[in-house]
């Protein structure tokens, strides 16, 4: 798929050096792309020179810095909201919920730390810092032992 996208794009930075007065429209019939793609394409090989293969490559998306870790003390509101919910809560707080309320939590506000927004990152905070227990997945059924509730009928006269 690459190699037909480098194809495609070959093509269009060729047209841009023969063709400089063309519309984005006629571009795009002569390559059979759409407007879009050639709107963006064009800005990235208008600066490029012909001999230069490395700008027909799709770019990265990947992040290119690791992000900010959390400091210590949102990190210990996660787990104290997990460990103590509030009065209100009768129950361990979920990741949903500990975003709301650590939001809501003016003495972050007022240092402006960095709060996660996502709830699958408290959730990970939770589970690196052992809140979320995991029970082991046992298969009763393939287990050589029967369930007791088998045990019960096999043992009882027909």
């Amino acid at each position: 798929m690459e190699a037909e996208w480098v194809v495609d794009r070959a093509k269009l930075r060729q047209l841009l050096h023969k063709q400089p007065n063309w519309s984005v429209r006629k571009y795009a019939q002569a390559v059979g792309r759409c407007r879009k793609w050639v709107q963006k394409w064009k800005r990235r090989l208008q600066a490029t020179s012909l001999e230069e293969d490395v700008s027909l490559h799709s770019q990265s998306r990947a992040r290119k810095t690791q992000p900010e870790p959390y400091h210590p003390e949102v990190i210990a509101r996660i787990l104290e909201l997990r460990d103590n919910p509030p009065e209100q809560m009768a129950w361990k707080l979920g990741a949903p919920t500990i975003r709301y309320f650590l939001h809501q939590d003016e003495r972050l506000k007022a240092a402006r730390y960095r709060l996660p927004s996502s709830t699958s990152t408290i959730a990970k905070i939770l589970n690196r810092y052992q809140r979320i227990h995991h029970p082991l997945h046992v298969n009763i059924f393939r287990s050589s032992v029967p369930p007791p509730w088998i045990l019960g009928r096999l043992t009882s006269p027909m």
